[in-house]
């Protein structure tokens, strides 16, 4: 992380130098998340060494939530979308790119899943990626809103803030 934010500035630049001179540049963060219903166990009442059926809804439902945010300015982009591919990247590209101020260049600050960088993605003329270095968020770990993870976050670990840190473990049931 610390590379990253050394070599912000000439990213920057390099991103400028193709620009033509005196367009204005935004930055903007971007990230999505799943949101839904993962059911739990059923348990019921029963005599000890019995084990009765029980119906069970195993379903699952889930959203994904799009968003992206330029603090500068106040503006932000979002979508819920049915899945988290491609094609819901490109279609929240092309929302960010309607709410970049006219005239001026975003510079999207993202993470690297597979979808942000795939060769099908076309990338709005008005804006450019820049991923973050790679970092490993554990199974089942939680990692507040807007908080900068500087390192791996191990399995089931609960961190918040800038930079994040360590506020508790996710219980055993309570995994997703």
């Amino acid at each position: 992380m610390d590379a990253f934010k050394k070599n912000f500035a000439l990213r920057v630049a390099d991103v400028r130098a193709d620009l033509a001179p005196g367009t204005p540049v935004e930055v903007w963060f971007q990230d999505e998340m799943r949101v839904g219903q993962k059911n739990k166990l059923t348990y019921r009442w029963a005599r000890k060494g019995s084990r009765p059926r029980a119906i069970h809804d195993q379903r699952t439902q889930s959203t994904y939530l799009f968003g992206a945010v330029c603090p500068e300015h106040g503006t932000g982009a979002a979508l819920v979308l049915p899945a988290c591919n491609t094609e819901a990247m490109q279609l929240h590209l092309n929302e960010i790119a309607t709410k970049v101020t006219p005239g001026a260049h975003a510079i999207l600050i993202l993470d690297q899943a597979g979808w942000h960088g795939a060769k099908t993605l076309k990338v709005p003329s008005n804006i450019s990626l820049l991923p973050l270095p790679p970092r490993a968020p554990g199974e089942n770990a939680v990692i507040g809103a807007g908080s900068v993870v500087t390192r791996d976050v191990p399995d089931r670990t609960i961190v918040a803030g800038n930079p994040a840190q360590f506020i508790g473990s996710v219980p055993a049931d309570q995994t997703i």
